[in-house]
């Protein structure tokens, strides 16, 4: 546990309160009847967990990205009851493999508010598909997604 339950209670609520009266608009999402990737104000209970988890994982943020990155999402994403799990994706839209130079060094970092189990939540990976993997013929995609993937 890395939060007190306590805090990412107050925060997932607080993220709930913000979904369901929105201020912008949800942003582009697997399934979004059952689930909402929103955009988190810079403020409050939210840029204190930012600034905890950061924290943690400036180390390695800085290690592979170097000193002062840029910040270009903070969103909640929160799933609801039904939802299925999500098809594998690419987090990034990049349309030109020119840009795995500048887009492509993308980091997603996951703060999970609830319990993760075996099968509610874990974060499953294809390690090598974060780079050119959209650029990919289909048969090498699928080639590359029959490997085990990993789960964190």
């Amino acid at each position: 546990e890395v939060f007190a339950r306590a805090r990412c209670r107050e925060v997932a609520e607080a993220a709930n309160a913000a979904i369901m009266n929105p201020d912008v608009s949800f942003g582009p999402i697997q399934e979004r009847r059952f689930r909402k990737d929103y955009p988190l104000p810079l403020r409050g209970a939210f840029s204190d967990m930012l600034r905890d988890s950061l924290a943690l994982l400036e180390g390695p943020f800085n290690q592979t990205l170097g000193a002062d990155p840029l910040l270009t999402e903070f969103s909640s994403l929160t799933t609801y009851p039904g939802a299925t799990a999500q098809r594998f994706h690419s987090d990034s839209h990049m349309r030109d493999p020119s840009e795995l130079r500048t887009t492509g060094r993308l980091y997603s970092a996951f703060v999970y508010l609830d319990d993760v189990g075996e099968n509610v939540g874990p974060f499953d990976v294809y390690p090598g598909t974060h780079t050119h993997f959209q650029f990919l013929a289909v048969e090498e995609r699928e080639m590359m997604t029959s490997a085990p993937f990993a789960r964190l």
